[in-house]
């Protein structure tokens, strides 16, 4: 059973990420913890895999990396949350850049992933470095990368994408081009992406290599994000942040060692399994939840027994709700997370639409066509409570 060494036996990966977000005072959304701290914990345990090759599914190098996809409106907390973790001056991940290097920015070009070969003025080839070469023990972050629901819905995909989409479940990507070839290998990169609600289809195999982050916010949510924007934003890093980013590095190399003093013992994934047929998980889909186990089984300090801890079993609800919800209709999921934070389920019509506008950043054609698809899913009703009208969840839940 993992444990750091030469720290109190709390400070696991999920408890330190933990104390990362109360020393920095940010709001908790349902399962953002687990769901971070797990994709630390499997990334930790893929570099060991890469370095070590203890474990091979179908021939080839095992995957064990869980990429995030965090799903939120503009301006509520993509950027908070990865901008705590990522930056490699200031982040939680600061003090351990030797062991992974990490990275944040607004969004990604589409040619930045391979890198490319150029020829000079002298007739020299150059190499031009991607992000797969720079970062290909990392975890690197955008807060918008809106670009990625087209590489879901199978939309006019590039071959720089799809490169993206073999580096991100195999440790190998190579590219022809016209100076040469480009071969990178030993890829262990992870990825999370933000992107604003929108409409998804999950068909292509790039879904599968991601899990998805949900937060929808209320109107009573509204009310504590301003208060907390409000709160006056620290120029320089906190001395006790930077002692704990020093004790951060110290987890996570230990936690490194002592996966491999495990080496190729075989992981017992009997507790998930039957916990993903009581939820009757498609086969294609059952590595996802895996994943997130053993690397909640890493974070929470368990690794190698892979159990169904009380966040285990939440991670796996919550990833299997989001994911029925984008295969259903988002927006219809959007609403009920409004509604069920109002008195009685329900709200004026009126309000709803500003609420949208203003909180969402929809344009009014936008909140149009969402109200209706919302209606003809069943998921609301319009009634009219003393000449004013209201929408309100069908079947008040």
């Amino acid at each position: 059973m993992i444990r750091a060494r030469g720290v109190s036996l709390l400070n696991t990966i999920y408890d330190a990420l933990v104390q990362e977000f109360k020393l920095r005072d940010i709001y908790i959304i349902p399962n953002i913890t687990e769901r971070l701290s797990a994709s630390i914990g499997s990334h930790i345990l893929n570099l060991v895999n890469l370095d070590k090759h203890y474990f091979y599914h179908a021939g080839t190098l095992a995957n064990f990396r869980n990429h995030v996809v965090f799903i939120a409106p503009s301006g509520w907390g993509k950027s908070i949350y990865f901008r705590s973790i990522l930056p490699p001056e200031t982040g939680f991940l600061s003090g351990a850049q030797v062991l992974i290097t990490s990275s944040v920015r607004q969004t990604f070009s589409i040619e930045s992933w391979m890198g490319t070969k150029v020829k000079s003025s002298d007739g020299e080839i150059e190499d031009t470095e991607g992000v797969f070469g720079r970062y290909k023990r990392g975890i690197i972050g955008a807060d918008d990368y809106q670009r990625i629901k087209v590489m879901f819905n199978g939309e006019g995909i590039s071959h720089d994408e799809i490169y993206l989409m073999t580096a991100l479940d195999t440790n190998k990507a190579t590219k022809d081009l016209a100076y040469g070839g480009i071969e990178i290998g030993g890829i262990g990169l992870t990825l999370w992406v933000g992107m604003r609600p929108t409409t998804l289809t999950l068909t292509s195999g790039l879904a599968r290599r991601f899990t998805f982050q949900r937060f929808f916010p209320t109107r009573a949510e509204a009310k504590i994000f301003r208060n907390i924007a409000r709160k006056q934003i620290r120029t320089k890093i906190s001395e006790r942040l930077k002692k704990h980013h020093s004790k951060v590095a110290e987890v996570l190399q230990s936690v490194y060692m002592q996966i491999d003093e495990v080496g190729a013992k075989k992981i017992d994934y009997s507790e998930i399994n039957n916990f993903l047929d009581e939820l009757d998980v498609p086969h294609f889909e059952e590595q996802i939840y895996r994943r997130l186990a053993v690397g909640m089984a890493v974070a929470e300090g368990n690794y190698p027994d892979i159990k169904l801890s009380a966040h285990v079993k939440s991670l796996i609800s919550d990833e299997l709700d989001a994911r029925d919800s984008i295969r259903a209709s988002m927006w219809s999921d959007v609403m009920r997370h409004i509604l069920n934070g109002e008195e009685e389920h329900s709200m004026k019509l009126s309000d709803m639409k500003r609420f949208l506008m203003r909180y969402y950043q929809l344009t009014e054609d936008e909140v149009r066509h969402v109200l209706v698809e919302v209606k003809m899913k069943g998921t609301v009703v319009y009634r009219k409570k003393n000449g004013t009208k209201y929408v309100e969840l069908r079947g008040g839940v």
